[in-house]
């Protein structure tokens, strides 16, 4: 935005390079345009300078490792569930059809009791994978059949 010439020169007149701001208090004057990522990008590869980071895109630190630490709970946390969903194959021969859905409402339960923390989860997982080969081969449960309170009972105890 140009200014007109009488005020350029009372400007010059003046003497005072930040004179302007006391003339024109308006923000828009005042206040340079934020460069978008894009341009930020650009200036730092041309930098070339990798400790400059902060100063171009701002303090970013706790930004990473909030971002990493999503990302490993979100990855114990899919451990968990696929765990669990191998125990539940492995069962799913041997358990009624009938008491099946009374297994698949405890699942969210299970999952959020076990996902408290990815320490917490870590460790069911670990019992997790134990209790998935605790049924021998050829071993009958009641009629070659396991009731679903018996395995909601032993989930139960993994998460202690």
């Amino acid at each position: 935005m140009s200014r007109p010439e009488k005020v350029q020169t009372a400007l010059r007149l003046m003497g005072n390079p930040y004179a302007s701001l006391s003339l024109f208090p308006d923000e828009e004057e005042s206040v340079a345009a934020e460069p978008n990522l894009e341009q930020k990008r650009a200036y730092f590869k041309k930098l070339e300078n990798p400790h400059a980071f902060s100063a171009i895109f701002g303090d970013s630190d706790d930004n990473l490792w909030r971002a990493a630490a999503r990302r490993q709970k979100n990855d114990v946390f899919a451990s968990l569930e696929k765990a669990l969903d191998e125990v539940f194959i492995l069962y799913k021969p041997y358990v009624a059809r009938n008491q099946w859905k009374q297994l698949m409402e405890f699942r969210p339960v299970f999952l959020k009791n076990a996902s408290e923390t990815p320490e917490r989860a870590g460790q069911v997982t670990d019992r997790l994978q134990r209790f998935k080969f605790s049924l021998a081969p050829g071993e009958k449960v009641e009629y070659n059949r396991a009731p679903a309170d018996r395995i909601i009972s032993e989930l139960k105890k993994i998460l202690g």
